[in-house]
Parts: structure tokens; C-alpha cells; sequence
């Protein structure tokens, strides 16, 4: 049996700033703030692990924006008698403008709710200084520092919380290739290099 899938996808090209949105900003995890926290790692023989959100942009809960957001129904609906048909969302689709930025507000508050503030240096930094746990954000990755048993825990809730791709110990991270071996850390930028060239 065949099985066809179709994916709803908002057009963002459409949208105008103030009447659709108002932010589309959405912090990412400072490069000094990324060496500092890998050489930490290595110091303390934590672990450094790597998640990637499958479906991020996907069903991230609108009601605490300031705007409504609508949709019109797709081409192939059955609009019925009423020509002029509206969808109110009230989930995020792909396709917004501000998709990441509702991510990032979402991503706050489950690792705030856990005990996880996040750092004045850094806002894509969360801390736990019980667990000794730090998580870096960088849009809809994720990399997890700490003991494994802290770790584990996390990524534990995360799977709980939303779909997620388990990477395990993390290998490449924003153009850096990262090599673990016994003697520490080894980083690489050559693909990036390769890719600009």
C-alpha cells in the first residue's frame, strides 16, 4: 500500500511586519561562549552530547503571542458556500517568519520551569549548578554538557517534551568539526572552510 504525506506550510513571504508579527528574532550561542563551555568539558571530563529538534518549528503553542495569526485554506479544500475562508492558528507552522523566535520563547520557559536559568552572558546558555548541566541553544540545536547521568536526564525530558534526533557526542556544531579522544578535543573547520571556497 502506497502512503502519500502532505505537509500544511504557512507563506511567510506574505507576511507583513506589525499586521502578522512583530519579532523574528531569535538568540543564538555566542562562538566564545561555545569555547569556553568545550574547554570546560574537556577540563572536567564531561560529557558533550548533541540534539537536533525534528519537528521545532512544528506545533509550538501561539496563544501567548501578542497577535492572532490566520491562514487561508489551501488550494483543493472545499471552501463551501463562503468564498472567503480563514483558519485561525493556533499552533506554529513551518513557514513563519517568526517560527524561530517562537521556538526560542518556548525552549525559555521548558528550561526555566526545570531549573535551568538562563545565563546574563549568554541568553542561549541554561545552567544547572546542582546537576552540573549546561545546554547551548543555537536556533533549533542543541548541545548538552555535563556528568552523563545529568545528561541522560535530559535528554530523558527532552523526548518527553518534544521529537527530537539524538546525534550523541557531538561531532560538528555550527561549521566546527569536533573530534573526542582520549588526549581531549580536536576542532576542525576545514568542511567549513571548503563550502566558502
Amino acid at each position: 500500500m502506497q502512503r502519500y504525506k502532505a505537509q500544511l506550510v504557512a507563506k511567510g513571504y506574505t507576511q507583513s511586519y506589525v499586521i502578522d508579527y512583530l519579532e523574528t528574532f531569535s538568540p543564538v550561542v555566542k562562538f566564545q561562549t561555545l569555547r569556553f563551555l568545550l574547554v570546560l568539558a574537556v577540563s572536567k571530563h564531561f560529557e558533550i552530547h548533541q540534539r537536533d529538534f525534528k519537528t521545532g518549528f512544528l506545533g509550538q503553542d501561539l496563544s501567548g503571542d501578542e497577535q492572532s495569526m490566520y491562514i487561508e485554506l489551501p488550494l483543493g479544500i472545499s471552501r463551501g458556500p463562503q468564498e472567503e475562508v480563514v483558519l485561525q492558528l493556533h499552533k506554529s507552522l513551518y513557514g513563519l517568519k517568526q517560527s524561530s523566535c517562537i521556538l526560542n520563547k518556548a525552549l525559555h520557559g521548558f528550561f526555566t520551569l526545570r531549573g535551568l536559568p538562563r545565563r546574563k552572558a549568554d541568553h542561549c546558555v541554561y545552567f544547572n549548578a546542582f546537576r552540573t548541566l549546561f545546554l547551548m541553544v543555537y536556533v533549533d540545536d542543541l548541545v548538552l554538557i555535563g556528568d552523563l547521568e545529568s545528561v541522560q536526564s535530559m535528554k530523558k525530558m527532552l523526548n518527553i517534551w518534544l521529537e527530537m534526533s539524538d546525534l550523541g557526542p557531538l561531532s560538528y556544531f555550527l561549521g566546527i568539526a569536533v573530534t573526542q579522544d582520549k588526549n581531549g578535543l580536536h576542532l576542525s573547520q576545514d568542511r567549513y572552510a571548503e563550502e566558502i571556497l
